[in-house]
């Protein structure tokens, strides 16, 4: 089974594909982390947001940074 499409890949290069596609997962999952962590912080502290505003102003960019792989 095939789920990254490297099989319809050119030979040489599917493993640079391959890494670069787990490079690119983590990095999104990091991101996505960090830049939800500065925007709950000033959320919070600027704005003054409840509960909600803030877990959704922390976890809508790793949510995006996910989805745009698919």
């Amino acid at each position: 089974m095939d789920l990254l499409g490297v099989r319809s890949l050119p030979f040489l290069a599917r493993r640079n594909y391959y890494y670069e596609f787990k490079h690119l997962l983590l990095w999104s999952a990091l991101a996505g982390l960090i830049e939800g962590q500065f925007a709950s912080i000033i959320v919070a502290k600027t704005f003054g947001g409840g509960k909600l505003l803030i877990t959704i102003a922390t976890t809508t960019p790793a949510a995006c940074y996910i989805f745009s792989l698919f």
